[in-house]
C-alpha cells in the first residue's frame, strides 16, 4: 500500500529506501478486521515519506480503534530536480503528520542522503531499476 500511494503521487517508479519505524499500539485479536490507510506525509527533494495506520475493527461492535503506524520512505530517482511535488497540510492533525514525515527525514535521511542518490544512480545505469520512459 505504501510503495502504491507513493507511485501515484510520484507518478514514476519510486525506489524503497526504509521503513523508519513502527509503532505498536493494540493488538489485532482473530477475527477482526484491519483495515490500512496510507498518506504521503513529507517529501523533500526526491524523498517521499508515506505514512499507513491500520485500523482495528471489532465485525461485532463495528468500532474501530488504530492499532499501528508504519513509516516508510521512498526515493523517486525520475522526479527532475524542479519537480519535486509539495506536501501542503490542510488540517492540525495533516500538519501534525506533516512535522513528524519532516523530524524523520531529519533524523534518518539527511545523514545517508548522498549516499542513497549515489547508489540508486549505480543501479539505474546498470539496468536494475526501470528507466524512465
Amino acid at each position: 500500500l505504501a510503495f502504491l500511494t507513493a507511485y501515484l503521487f510520484a507518478r514514476s517508479y519510486p525506489v524503497f529506501l526504509m521503513l523508519n519505524d513502527t509503532v505498536f499500539h493494540k493488538p489485532v485479536q482473530i477475527g477482526w478486521i484491519v483495515l490500512l490507510e496510507a498518506a504521503v506525509v513529507y517529501t523533500k527533494d526526491k524523498f517521499v515519506h508515506v505514512e499507513v495506520v491500520a485500523l482495528r475493527t471489532d465485525p461485532e461492535v463495528g468500532r474501530q480503534e488504530q492499532t499501528n503506524v508504519f513509516s516508510f520512505t521512498f526515493y523517486c530517482p525520475h522526479w527532475k530536480d524542479d519537480e519535486t511535488k509539495r506536501v501542503l497540510p490542510d488540517t492540525y492533525k495533516e500538519a501534525m503528520r506533516y512535522l513528524d514525515g519532516r523530524r524523520k527525514h531529519e533524523k534518518d535521511v539527511a545523514p545517508i542522503e548522498e549516499n542513497v542518490k549515489s547508489r540508486i544512480a549505480v543501479l539505474i545505469d546498470r539496468d536494475h531499476l526501470p528507466k524512465v520512459k
